[in-house]
């Protein structure tokens, strides 16, 4: 909630996630931030899953068609992975945009208002969904890590660096406590989070949201009351983290 981060930092905030995306959508979005915007800081929330092959990571990757011929130096590299015809796809506006035709259409019939990116989910889980202990996925069945996407949370890491911005990564709570020990795409990233000593934050065991059905709208989102929760959490830690000593938090 970027207007918790506002009122404990003293800083503007702006909260540019996107449901269901993944890390090379990430990495590319921050890039074209990075294009017109110097922030201070930047929080990027760790999904265990985001090294892992995915089609619908690429396949996503649509929603940016709309900004290509404005960020055609950043979103090039990227697109080309899925076609090698991307100059020319994109000189339609109609197939630019249209991944975002239905999105407009829902929009129009009923407007979201959004706080500086955030909006807000009242909804709250049925505990009697997931009363009973969820199947453990064998390692042998993990899908492979995909290269791209390794590359990607690499980029994250340098582009924050190369433009002097103080980079933290969170992991968010889940519902339920789930063992991850095993899982290759979570160990990969926090094992680069490690080599580069950047600050983590993760909550997964974190006692204050396990099997706390008031605070989530499904198994791994928390609803507006989670993200008030997790949000004051997470602007205490930025001011508690001596990582971000020279950042000059203002304190209002």
């Amino acid at each position: 909630m970027p207007q918790v981060f506002n009122d404990c930092l003293g800083y503007k905030s702006y909260n540019a996630g996107v449901l269901g995306q993944k890390v090379l959508f990430t990495s590319t979005l921050q890039k074209m931030i990075l294009e017109n915007q110097h922030p201070k800081v930047m929080i990027v929330n760790v999904d265990e899953g985001w090294m892992y092959e995915s089609r619908e990571a690429y396949d996503r990757l649509s929603d940016l068609h709309p900004f290509y011929w404005d960020y055609r130096k950043v979103l090039l590299p990227v697109l080309s992975l899925k076609s090698a015809y991307v100059d020319v796809i994109m000189l339609s506006k109609a197939y630019r945009l249209n991944s975002t035709l239905v999105h407009l259409l829902v929009y129009m019939a009923k407007p979201q208002k959004a706080q500086d990116g955030y909006r807000p989910s009242f909804a709250k889980i049925n505990p009697s969904k997931y009363l009973e202990k969820e199947e453990v996925v064998p390692k042998n069945q993990y899908p492979e890590l995909d290269t791209n996407f390794l590359a990607a949370f690499v980029d994250i890491i340098k582009s924050a660096d190369s433009h002097n911005v103080k980079l933290t990564f969170v992991i968010s709570p889940n519902y339920t406590a789930e063992d991850v020990s095993d899982n290759e795409s979570m160990v990969t990233m926090l094992d680069l989070i490690k080599k580069e000593n950047l600050p983590l934050f993760d909550f997964r065991g974190d006692s204050a949201f396990l099997n706390k059905h008031e605070l989530f709208f499904d198994r791994s989102h928390l609803n507006h009351y989670g993200a008030l929760l997790l949000s004051e959490k997470v602007a205490s830690k930025l001011l508690e983290n001596r990582e971000f000593d020279d950042v000059d938090i203002r304190l209002e």
